[in-house]
């Protein structure tokens, strides 16, 4: 199953779930880590596939006024060989309400 798949039906399940004024809170990770500049066997950056995947969901998703969706980014600030790399996580939207904007925004760029 690829990634835009995934993301639907997660997105499809979230909301087909009757539910009396229920909130779901969902936290989306986006792993920017140096492995996800590694290429897929189509060519592109597996970091391309995630952004695309990560679009699909954001795109697809109803707006539902109990969703709560958040977006956190694994790996972006610190060096993998660096001490703290496996701890490098930064909740960059929180979890209140569903900023399909702010999820969508651009993504730091590769660090040197």
């Amino acid at each position: 199953m690829n990634l835009n798949t995934f993301f639907s039906v997660l997105a499809a399940a979230l909301l087909s779930v009757p539910c009396a004024a229920e909130t779901t809170s969902l936290e989306l990770v986006l792993d920017c880590s140096a492995s996800m500049w590694n290429k897929l066997e189509d060519g592109r950056y597996r970091i391309d596939g995630a952004r695309q995947a990560l679009s699909s969901f954001v795109t697809t998703t109803p707006d539902t006024p109990d969703l709560h969706v958040g977006l956190r980014i694994y790996g972006s600030r610190v060096h993998f060989s660096k001490d703290g790399a496996c701890e490098d996580s930064v909740l960059v939207v929180p979890m209140e309400g569903f900023n399909r904007k702010a999820i969508q925004c651009p993504l730091p760029a590769r660090y040197d």
